[in-house]
């Protein structure tokens, strides 16, 4: 069969999930978690595939309005593109489906394209432009239990025994039923980071989440006696647990709840035979307290990788006119006020 640009909708579910079950992927990709990012406001969701059943290179992404225009970015989370029957020096052909993604952008009048690439499906080799941003942090569940506690930090370890002699315990909510605690102590945790106003997401968008992922999103609550001092959403999919939202009551921050939270977090993921327990990295990728944090429970670090390309440089030079952001921190510039 010759190679073809095919440009899938995210209403597609069943034919964006033929493209997908050939090669190792996340939830992120999925159509499901395109559609809802979709009912959030983030843009259209598509995946564009360049080539045949045998081989194949498939970009999810999120088409979003700028004003008359249009620009390219990627679900919240770690996506990025997928390969199948390809490999990592396959120039010829990755060159020219990655140019025909492009020209597919380009005639959707999108100005830019950015994504995150997903840092333990190192899928940066198949975007062709992809720089290093930042590191995160995982865990390996295929060791055994006695490696995976002495790979992390003492202090971390004294720090849990002591949450569990004062009787922090965690718990699944398999209804949900605890949810709006959880955002609340969301939002009070966003309000004490001074997190952008995009990230003070509601109740509504976690029910929503929960609606779209289904079986694979899990609400995990710590208590300390009847209160609940630290909470938690994490996804299962193929063999890989996330570590996709978690907070503090701030009313317990002094017993790090949180900590015993990821911990039993991890046991239950083991224990299910997951492959990978990812934590995640620092905020805006950086190597902050939030990342050293993470890397105390691991020694285990990915690097991290985002693609940005500007499609129409006039018109982005345009945007960008007068604006007080260096160019260089922050993609697309233009974004960077909103």
């Amino acid at each position: 069969m010759p190679a073809a640009l095919h440009l899938v909708p995210a209403s597609a579910e069943l034919e964006w999930s033929l493209w997908l079950e050939p090669v190792a992927h996340d939830f992120y990709h999925t159509a499901a978690y395109h559609r809802f990012s979709e009912e959030s406001g983030e843009g259209e969701g598509f995946l564009a595939v360049y080539g045949s059943r045998e081989r194949f290179l498939a970009w999810p992404y999120l088409l979003r309005p700028l004003g008359s225009l249009r620009d390219i970015t990627s679900v919240y989370g770690y996506s990025g593109p997928l390969a199948f029957g390809c490999r990592s020096y396959d120039d010829l052909f990755l060159n020219r489906a990655r140019r025909e993604i492009r020209e597919l952008w380009r005639s959707q009048q999108a100005v830019s394209a950015f994504t995150r690439l997903h840092p333990l499906l190192e899928n940066h080799c198949w975007a062709g432009d992809a720089n290093a941003c930042g590191s995160t942090v995982s865990i390996d569940l295929t060791l055994d239990e006695a490696a995976i506690w002495h790979d992390y930090q003492p202090g971390l370890r004294n720090r849990i025994h002591h949450g569990r002699r004062l009787g922090l315990a965690t718990e699944i909510d398999d209804t949900w039923r605890r949810l709006e605690d959880f955002a609340g102590f969301y939002q009070a945790t966003m309000l004490r980071n001074h997190a952008a106003p995009s990230y003070f997401f509601s109740v509504d968008y976690f029910r929503r989440l929960k609606r779209a992922l289904g079986s694979s999103a899990f609400l995990f609550l710590t208590r300390c006696g009847r209160d609940i001092a630290a909470a938690g959403i994490f996804t299962e999919y193929s063999g890989i647990v996330q570590n996709h939202f978690s907070v503090n009551n701030q009313q317990y921050l002094r017993l790090a709840p949180s900590k015993v939270l990821l911990d039993d977090v991890r046991r239950w993921a083991k224990a299910r035979r997951n492959r990978v327990f990812h934590l995640g990295g620092g905020r805006g990728g950086r190597q902050d307290s939030l990342f050293a944090f993470k890397a105390a429970f691991s020694s285990r670090h990915h690097v991290f990788y985002a693609s940005r390309r500007v499609l129409d440089a006039r018109t982005y030079g345009s945007l960008c006119e007068g604006l007080p952001v260096p160019a260089a921190s922050f993609f697309p510039a233009y974004r960077a006020q909103l």
